[in-house]
């Protein structure tokens, strides 16, 4: 064997080294980099579906007008993209009725609330007193929704005034149901004035903190804010500790993507989530905060008595459904 054949020999196999080094290295390498691409991934995602998780309990803490939270559940949930479900109920007097579901979609960079508070209107035109008047369902069920009403904003639909409800005598009339309604009150209350106006068997169950002077209502769906009044030993309340965690929620609620924007008849923007900051640094404790209304819930009977109350601008009537026999008010 010649010098040049023995060359080509050490050539060859210093080549099959190399080739079989870099088949390992790839061998070895390729598991390890999707191993910790997978790892990289699931951590961008769960970061991802926690803020929407957040984001989600925030709203049903300050943007969910007497609605309850049953489970927030994880859909199409894998290590790139997936689905959160609210589902959600109203608690009328003891009585459980379905709502609409809020849900929210995530992916590795981003997260964002899809369905949320979808309302359908209608509108009543009354042609002797040339007055119109409006009604909002939510989209799921197609139940009533309960209005509020801004005192300060002139509502018309073109050149025609849009009405007020005034429907707590007509709740009164109804026999054998359990109602809620939403009032609007003349001027806004504090917590105590509430409680001291309220007549018995009926329960305010959540608090309406209000909108800029200048926002017409009906642009904002049913994305009004305010506080729901949680049970003690059957009737419902609001804690200093409530408040505190209410208030806590509405300095935070830009920083958990609180971001609908609705445009106003002066053609600015109005943010419910600056509305939530500046509302909370105004009124700092329950006992200076003042709403601007509630919903009430009860028997139907029992609203008779609210019929010529002179504090109220407004009432909307929401859900109502027939008592049973197997199920008991609690007011």
């Amino acid at each position: 064997m010649n010098e040049t054949e023995k060359f080509d020999r050490l050539a060859r196999k210093v080549k099959f080294k190399r080739w079989l080094g870099t088949i390992l290295l790839i061998v070895v390498l390729v598991p390890v980099v999707m191993i910790g691409f997978n790892f990289l991934t699931s951590r961008l995602v769960m970061r991802q579906s926690n803020q929407l998780m957040q984001q989600l309990s925030m709203r049903s803490e300050i943007m969910a007008p007497n609605i309850q939270i049953s489970d927030q559940q994880l859909a199409d949930d894998n290590n790139q993209h997936g689905k959160i479900v609210s589902h959600r109920y109203k608690e009328i007097d003891g009585y459980r009725i379905p709502w609409s579901s809020v849900e929210g979609r995530y992916t590795i960079f981003t997260n964002v609330v899809t369905i949320s508070n979808v309302v359908d209107g209608a509108v009543d035109f009354n042609k002797k007193h040339r007055h119109i008047q409006e009604t909002d369902y939510d989209r799921a069920t197609q139940t009533k929704i309960p209005l509020f009403y801004n005192n300060r904003y002139k509502y018309l639909k073109g050149d025609m005034p849009l009405d007020m409800p005034h429907e707590l005598q007509q709740v009164g009339k109804m026999s054998n149901y359990v109602a809620e309604v939403a009032v609007t009150f003349k001027k806004p209350l504090t917590y105590q004035q509430i409680k001291k106006i309220l007549p018995q068997g009926v329960s305010a169950d959540w608090y309406w903190i209000g909108v800029d002077k200048d926002v017409n209502i009906e642009a904002i769906n049913n994305n009004y804010l305010g506080i729901q009044a949680f049970s003690d030993r059957g009737i419902k309340r609001l804690s200093n500790k409530d408040y505190a965690d209410f208030r806590k929620s509405l300095l935070h609620a830009q920083d958990n993507h609180l971001t609908e924007s609705y445009t106003i008849d002066n053609g600015k923007p109005y943010k419910p989530a600056q509305y939530a900051a500046k509302y909370a640094k105004k009124y700092p404790t329950l006992a200076k905060a003042k709403f601007s209304g509630v919903i009430l819930t009860g028997q139907s009977e029992n609203f008779k008595q609210l019929a010529n109350a002179d504090w109220i601008s407004a009432s909307s009537v929401g859900a109502t459904i027939k008592r049973v026999p197997y199920i008991k008010p609690k007011y």
